[in-house]
């Protein structure tokens, strides 16, 4: 069972070890259906004609940090 205080301390490890995307830009916590995932800023940015190919174009962090599926939720 995942409780709010593991959660916390995976994403705030995750953030520490991860500080910046290979691209330079900071990574922060973003939640997904499904769990908190780490991601690059850069690919939060706002609507774009070429944003579709930024993950394309250049390496950008996105992982699965902390995991909400229903596996987790059902203890």
């Amino acid at each position: 069972m995942l409780d709010d205080e593991r959660a916390l301390i995976l994403i705030e490890e995750a953030e520490r070890h991860t500080p910046f995307c290979p691209c330079g830009l900071p990574t922060i916590p973003v939640g997904h259906a499904g769990g908190v995932w780490l991601e690059c800023s850069g690919l939060a940015g706002g609507p774009s004609r070429l944003a579709w190919l930024r993950p394309l174009l250049e390496p950008h962090v996105r992982r699965l940090v902390v995991d909400l599926g229903p596996g987790v939720l059902a203890a």
